[in-house]
């Protein structure tokens, strides 16, 4: 199940995993119920050279200070993320308020019960090239690096993926974890 704040591209990925054709627009809740794909993976060493089937769910997205009534209106959407068996926290890894949202997304999971296993999908990274961190060292001086490795960096502990997925960037090293996870 895809989940996460409004915009960080979970239609997208949801349709470059499963080839869906799910709405996928720059609006305020372009997706307003749950749809549910197929995603096929082949058979590899990797997996035991068993090929599967997974279902993918796109869902809402989130918005900090959602009001009750709006909640309470979609239950039955975020219901589905109590049950899924695996929850993929899409992320835009360039929004300037990427923190925030990872926090407001995270709260209203923990909310509704969603406690489930999660992968956090960092995603749009074809957005962030060239992007530069100053990142602060021990000593006190500053050193450049690429925006990318600062948020591989920073959220390290959640063992993220980086990915395009409308460019498709890594959506095999994103279903490999998927198939390691569920397996």
């Amino acid at each position: 199940m895809s989940c996460g704040y409004t915009n960080a591209g979970k239609s997208t990925l949801t349709n470059s995993l499963t080839k869906k054709g799910v709405l996928a627009e720059d609006k305020l809740f372009a997706t307003l119920g749950t749809s549910v794909g197929k995603m096929w993976v082949e058979a590899t060493e990797k997996n035991n050279f068993r090929g599967r089937e997974y279902l993918i769910n796109d869902t809402i997205g989130f918005i900090r200070d959602l009001p009750p009534e709006l909640i309470d209106a979609f239950t039955s959407t975020l219901e589905d993320s109590i049950e899924a068996d695996l929850l993929l926290h899409v992320i835009d890894a360039g929004d300037p308020k990427i923190e925030e949202k990872i926090k407001v997304v995270d709260d209203i999971l923990k909310n509704i019960g969603a406690t489930g296993e999660k992968i956090y999908v960092f995603n749009k990274i074809d957005g962030i090239e060239g992007k530069i961190y100053e990142k602060t060292l021990e000593n006190g001086e500053v050193e450049n690096i690429s925006y990318l490795e600062y948020l591989k960096e920073k959220f390290a502990e959640y063992n993220p993926i980086f990915v395009s997925a409308f460019k498709k960037i890594n959506l095999e090293e994103l279903k490999d974890k998927i198939v390691e996870i569920l397996n």
